[in-house]
């Protein structure tokens, strides 16, 4: 399929393939693989907020845990706490915040964070 516009539509079906194919590329060589971001687009293009690659030894090493280490540990961002509730298996977790509301937090994301 040949894109001739970008739209809300096909920025969802490309976002996917892009990160799956990012994805691929980072497991090869032992990093992260990080999402895309938000999404800006015209018509004839778009572009990402954020794409950052990172060691995952870096990201362990800042966080002096392992992945599954973080379960049940708590991290203060933008006035939220965080409870890491579960690892996802895919270097994502599930955290809550002091309300109750989850999000789903990359390792980047808690490295980030201030740990409580």
């Amino acid at each position: 399929m040949s894109i001739q516009k970008f739209d809300a539509k096909n920025l969802t079906m490309l976002r996917t393939e892009l990160e799956t194919a990012i994805a691929a590329v980072c497991s090869k060589h032992g990093i992260e693989a990080p999402t895309l971001g938000r999404i800006g687009y015209t018509d004839t293009s778009f572009n990402t907020s954020k794409l950052v690659f990172q060691t995952k030894s870096k990201i362990l090493e800042v966080l002096n845990a392992e992945p599954t280490d973080l379960i049940g540990k708590r991290f203060k961002s933008n006035g939220r706490i965080f409870t890491i509730k579960s690892d996802n298996g895919d270097n994502t977790f599930i955290g809550t915040t002091q309300h109750g509301k989850g999000f789903k937090l990359r390792l980047d994301q808690i490295c980030s964070m201030i740990q409580l």
